[in-house]
């Protein structure tokens, strides 16, 4: 009787520990399942920042270009007005009007 009784509750523990077993994998492959989907959401809102600022680095390359550009040409423009006044100066010698 004991034997049976022994037998009995093993059968019934290993029952339910197989349940338990089921419910704790279909509760881990939830969870796992959420945090996948989570990651990813995450995943696309930074790949749609980082696209943005890389559309903000862009024009802020290309602002700098312009404005280099620009310094570049207001230097050899003053510098070309220096030699002009250079050269008028000199003419203006030669004719006597200085």
């Amino acid at each position: 009787m004991e034997f049976r009784l022994n037998k009995e509750m093993d059968k019934r523990i290993g029952k339910s520990t197989a349940r338990i077993l089921r419910e704790v994998d279909r509760r881990i492959l939830k969870s796992e399942s959420s945090m996948l989907d989570e990651m990813e959401r995450y995943d696309k809102k930074n790949e749609a920042r980082f696209r943005e600022i890389m559309k903000r680095i862009d024009v802020y390359e290309n602002t700098y270009r312009i404005a280099h550009l620009e310094a570049d040409t207001v230097s050899t423009l003053l510098k070309s007005n220096d030699n002009l006044e250079k050269r008028v100066l000199v003419v203006e010698k030669k004719v006597g009007v200085a």
